[in-house]
């Protein structure tokens, strides 16, 4: 639900979902059943609830402060893989932007 080549989330059950600054969270339904939630005031992608996956939740890892000490489990939606993806842990590794920055 993001349209980027990458996405990455912690899945957790929404009743245990806590949020700071709830109120500025709005919802979009971007299908039957399918909200996504973000700030109202940057527009920064929070957490997804979709319904096939009743009680979860999908938060955005790039929301979560701190990050938590795990490591990725699970690759989903492989079927619609760009074909360069399985190359990108071997190609070359900046320690900065590009710019030396």
């Amino acid at each position: 639900m993001n349209g980027s080549a990458f996405s990455s989330y912690v899945v957790v059950p929404h009743k245990t979902l806590s949020v700071s600054g709830d109120e500025h969270i709005a919802e979009y339904e971007v299908g039957p059943g399918a909200h996504k939630h973000y700030c109202s005031r940057c527009g920064t992608p929070l957490f997804n609830v979709v319904s096939r996956y009743a009680g979860a939740c999908m938060i955005y890892l790039g929301a979560i402060d701190p990050l938590p000490d795990a490591v990725p489990a699970l690759n989903v939606y492989c079927e619609s893989m760009l074909s360069w993806v399985e190359r990108v842990g071997s190609i070359q590794k900046l320690p900065t932007g590009a710019d030396g920055k």
